[in-house]
């Protein structure tokens, strides 16, 4: 009997999203985000639960991203329609879950990356676990960042953005708050207890504030945001308004500074068609107030990263020979033609 991807389930008024694939770090397929989509259609048509906790199985993530793999091979059997019918119904449910009518909490535990973010962080409370660790390294697989995240940091400074969404860096829980991927730290201790807690706050009038409050006694002062910091050494850096001169200025900056070494050293190995997308996309989002807006360009987006040779290549590369040789084209920023993202350039 095959194991469900996706399990639902009912404690009272809570109504309970659990990924199921803990083997691939619950990485998303069309039939889990289908299968969730039409339970939350369920749900609010029937008036049964009055607040939704989602959650991940296992102990290393909540969730490390879309299964691209699927996605290349939907892409090589059916071409880019194949492809972009997995991003339309991805951003569609992460978009209703932004707007929901019944409130969401999301349960961040481990590695949360890519439409991890997407999934979780849109939710209207987002509770993250001590050790979780937070990533968009779409650039290492020729892909962008994606699932509106733009739309969750813009009220960051420019330059915290930049940093985290062109390196694909691993940031702590404390910078996961000071993006707003998250908003309340939970020890290890106490994060068995949230179930039972959001089960009785589901009772309430408004499930809602009452997680908030329940959840704010449980909070942990959150620590220096060591990665935020960083980035706030290295302002001018990833303040600069051409991406090459970025690239090249942390280059410059990485004398004794191995985080900077290291992350120059990813930036040079990463797509140069992904990040020139990424790049213009935090530009464009800085403008954009309608989350739908957002997820209409970045489909946009998808269909132009789709239809250039680098995701293929960069899954290949990464997830399915596995060589980590990628083979991109073009090999350099400059090379890029942004023409294929001209949509990008204008508000």
């Amino acid at each position: 009997m095959t194991e469900e991807k996706t399990l639902f389930a009912q404690r009272g008024k809570l109504g309970e999203i659990k990924l199921n694939r803990p083997r691939a770090l619950n990485s998303l397929d069309l039939d889990m985000i289908d299968a969730m989509t039409a339970q939350l259609n369920a749900w609010e048509q029937d008036n049964a639960v009055s607040m939704i906790v989602l959650s991940g199985e296992g102990e290393k993530g909540f969730c490390a991203g879309g299964d691209v793999k699927a996605v290349r091979a939907a892409l090589e059997a059916g071409g880019v329609d194949g492809a972009t019918a997995f991003f339309d119904r991805e951003y569609a449910l992460y978009e209703r879950i932004a707007v929901s009518k019944i409130p969401v909490v999301s349960l961040q535990h481990g590695i949360v990356m890519g439409g991890g973010i997407g999934l979780s962080g849109h939710a209207q409370l987002r509770l993250v676990r001590e050790g979780a660790r937070f990533a968009m390294p779409e650039k290492s697989i020729g892909f962008f960042t994606d699932v509106a995240v733009n739309y969750l940091v813009k009220a960051a400074p420019l330059h915290q953005r930049m940093a985290f969404l062109l390196t694909g860096e691993l940031v702590s829980p404390a910078d996961a708050i000071a993006l707003n991927l998250s908003d309340t730290l939970i020890s290890e201790n106490d994060w068995a207890k949230l179930p039972e807690i959001l089960e009785e706050c589901a009772q309430a009038p408004d499930p809602l504030a009452a997680a908030k409050k329940a959840t704010a006694a449980l909070a942990q002062t959150t620590m220096d945001a060591p990665f935020t910091a960083w980035a706030d050494q290295h302002q001018s850096v990833f303040e600069r308004d051409d991406l090459q001169a970025i690239i090249d200025a942390l280059g410059a900056a990485s004398a004794g500074d191995e985080r900077a070494q290291k992350l120059h050293q990813g930036l040079v190995a990463g797509s140069p068609t992904s990040l020139m997308a990424s790049f213009l996309l935090v530009k464009r989002s800085a403008s954009i107030d309608d989350i739908a807006v957002q997820f209409e360009i970045e489909r946009d987006v998808a269909r132009a990263i789709v239809s250039a040779p680098d995701f293929s290549e960069g899954v290949r590369a990464v997830l399915v020979d596995k060589d980590n040789n990628p083979n991109w084209q073009p090999k350099s920023i400059r090379e890029v033609s942004q023409d294929q993202f001209s949509f990008l350039l204008t508000n």
